[in-house]
Formats: C-alpha cells, sequence, structure tokens
C-alpha cells in the first residue's frame, strides 16, 4: 500500500476521532497530562507516530526510484 497525502481537513478528523476513541476506550486509564504532551507533540511535529511517518515517507521516496527498474 503506497502512503497517499490527506488534506489538512482530513488530517483534523482524524486525530479528533483519535482522541475521542482514546477518551471512550473504558479499559485505558488516560491521564490529562498525557493527552495534552500527545497533542502538543502532534502539532510541534514529535513523538513515535511522526518517527513512523517519516521512516515510511522516507522508504516510500527510496522505493520509488527502483520501480522504474523492476517494473
Amino acid at each position: 500500500m503506497v502512503p497517499m497525502p490527506i488534506t489538512i481537513k482530513k488530517q483534523i478528523t482524524f486525530a479528533v476521532k483519535w482522541v475521542i476513541k482514546l477518551l471512550k476506550d473504558s479499559q485505558r486509564k488516560v491521564s490529562l497530562m498525557s493527552l495534552v504532551n500527545l497533542l502538543i507533540d502532534s502539532v510541534y511535529d514529535k513523538g513515535l507516530a511522526i518517527e513512523k511517518k517519516n521512516s515510511v515517507h522516507s522508504t516510500a521516496t527510496k522505493n520509488k526510484y527502483l520501480v522504474r527498474y523492476f517494473s
């Protein structure tokens, strides 16, 4: 599956859905500070999710040049 860019509106929608799902999860205890830290990290492009996104993007960019040789 090739990563595709999504619009800012969809990014915000996915983020809000993720936060609501996280807060509704009855088995997980989430502190307010951990939620605030996650949101601040996402604003400043930090954290594990951003590192994973950048890793997937760099792998896709590297593989883009190999496609022409193997197709």
